[in-house]
C-alpha cells in the first residue's frame, strides 16, 4: 500500500494541459522551480479503478523520494449573476457618480458560456484554470460589457476565480492590478502578455487545498 506524503487537489477542466499547468504550479510553489530542472521530475499518473484519483511522484536523480495522492475535482465556475456581482464590488474601488451594470447582457452570457467549450478536435478553448483567469480579465477589460468599472471588474473576476479555485496571486498592489488592466484595455499588452503576468505571479493555495478537503472528507463536497 503507497504511504503517502499528504492529499492535494487538482481543480479545473479535465484535460492534459490542466494536469501539466498543475505540476508547474505545484513545482513552483514548493520552490523546486529554483533547483537544476535536470535533477528531478514530476510525475502525475491515475490510481487504478477510480475516476478523479491521481498520483504525484517526486523524483531526484530518478529516484522516487516523495508521492502524494492528488483528487481531481471540478472547478467553481463564474456565473452571470457574478460578472453583476463582481461589477457592483468595482464601484466600491473608486467611488465615482456613473451608471453601472450590464450593458451588453449577451456578451457576458456569451462571455459565460464560451469559457467551457471547445471545437475543431478542442475539447476546451481554454483548457486550464491560468488560460480561463486570463480570458476572463483581457476580454472585460477589452469590451464594454458594462457601463462602467469593466478594467477594475476585469481584475476582480479573474482574481477571484483564481481564489475560489485553490491559485493564490501574489500581488496585492490594487494600483498595480488596475494598471494591469488599464494597458490592456489600450492595448498595450497581449492576451498572451497577460497569461504570462498572471503565471509568474500565482502559486497553489495548499491553505485552501486542506480546507477543501476537509469538507470533502465530511461528505459536503
Amino acid at each position: 500500500m503507497t504511504k503517502y506524503s499528504g492529499e492535494l487537489l487538482l481543480v479545473g477542466p479535465n484535460s492534459i494541459k490542466q494536469k501539466n499547468e498543475f505540476k508547474r504550479m505545484f513545482a513552483k510553489s514548493v520552490n523546486l522551480s529554483k533547483v537544476d530542472k535536470k535533477h528531478w521530475r514530476l510525475k502525475l499518473n491515475k490510481v487504478k479503478n477510480t475516476a478523479n484519483e491521481y498520483e504525484l511522484k517526486f523524483l531526484y536523480e530518478n529516484e522516487l523520494w516523495d508521492v502524494w495522492l492528488v483528487h481531481r475535482i471540478n472547478h467553481i465556475k463564474v456565473e452571470y449573476d457574478d460578472l453583476v456581482n463582481y461589477n457592483e464590488r468595482s464601484e466600491k474601488m473608486f467611488r465615482e457618480e456613473y451608471l453601472y451594470g450590464p450593458k451588453d447582457k449577451e456578451g457576458l452570457d456569451s462571455l459565460v458560456n464560451q469559457v467551457e467549450q471547445g471545437g475543431f478536435g478542442i475539447d476546451y478553448y481554454y483548457p486550464t484554470i491560468l488560460s480561463r483567469a486570463t480570458y476572463y480579465w483581457y476580454t472585460i477589460a477589452t469590451k464594454q460589457m458594462f457601463f462602467n468599472g469593466n478594467k477594475r471588474t476585469a481584475l476582480i473576476t479573474a482574481l477571484t476565480y483564481l481564489e475560489n479555485n485553490g491559485y493564490q496571486f501574489e500581488i496585492y498592489d490594487n494600483k498595480e492590478l488596475y494598471n494591469v488592466s488599464l494597458k490592456l484595455a489600450r492595448k498595450e499588452l497581449s492576451k498572451d502578455m497577460l497569461f504570462q503576468y498572471i503565471q509568474a505571479h500565482t502559486i497553489l493555495n495548499f491553505e485552501w487545498m486542506e480546507s477543501a478537503l476537509c469538507v470533502k472528507g465530511n461528505g459536503q463536497r
